[in-house]
């Protein structure tokens, strides 16, 4: 973890998006990263992975007192989901919802002309289940017939290995990703998830990264 936010620290302003892969541990310190103006500040952010949903809800506070732009994007696979398929989202944050249902919850914020939208992707059931979401600030006046229906699209692109299938004959991720590696690589603490040594990175870098 502590590497993970040595790194977004050397990272110049402005970075535009930004990945986590949580790695299925308790210990991913979410608070830690959302603390980091280049977390708070990225139009897009995702965690891949992550072992508990408690996350939703306070990347929408964050959003909600930053009056954070419309597009802002925030997608999550989680392993564990307690308190309901929202977690306790719909709860914490029930003075201000808008709408339920049990695909999407949306949600009004301090500025009347934004509102903020929960999805909830599905399950995809491989080597360890996971539950995928996204978080979106949208406008106001947003209609539901103009949500985003194909989940599967944002999903695949955020975590394609999970729709890969081994028993297949299709090859076409046969390069993209190699599992044993994956789950059984003992991380160095001053490494990154690509062996790419805190020291080396640059601290002029922005645009998009992904740990």
């Amino acid at each position: 973890m502590k590497t993970a936010i040595v790194i977004l620290e050397k990272l110049k302003d402005g970075v535009e998006s930004i990945g986590f892969n949580a790695h299925n541990r308790s210990w991913f310190s979410l608070d830690d990263v959302l603390l980091q103006s280049k977390v708070q500040n990225a139009s897009y952010c995702q965690i891949k992975n992550l072992m508990f949903l408690g996350c939703v809800q306070k990347v929408a506070q964050m959003w909600i007192d930053k009056d954070s732009k419309i597009g802002t994007t925030f997608q999550v696979s989680v392993v564990i989901v307690i308190n309901g398929p929202f977690g306790s989202f719909a709860t914490d944050l029930a003075d201000r919802i808008v709408s339920k249902t049990e695909k999407r919850i949306r949600i009004r914020t301090n500025n009347p002309d934004k509102h903020i939208l929960l999805e909830r992707g599905g399950v995809i059931e491989h080597i360890l289940s996971r539950e995928f979401y996204r978080l979106m600030v949208i406008s106001a006046e947003m209609k539901e017939s103009e949500y985003d229906d194909d989940c599967e699209v944002w999903m695949r692109r955020m975590q394609p290995e999970q729709f890969f299938d081994p028993d297949s004959d299709d090859s076409r991720y046969d390069d993209y990703y190699d599992y044993d590696d994956y789950y059984d690589r003992d991380y160095d603490d001053n490494e990154d998830i690509f062996g790419r040594h805190v020291d080396d990175i640059d601290e002029d870098w922005h645009g998009n990264y992904y740990m």
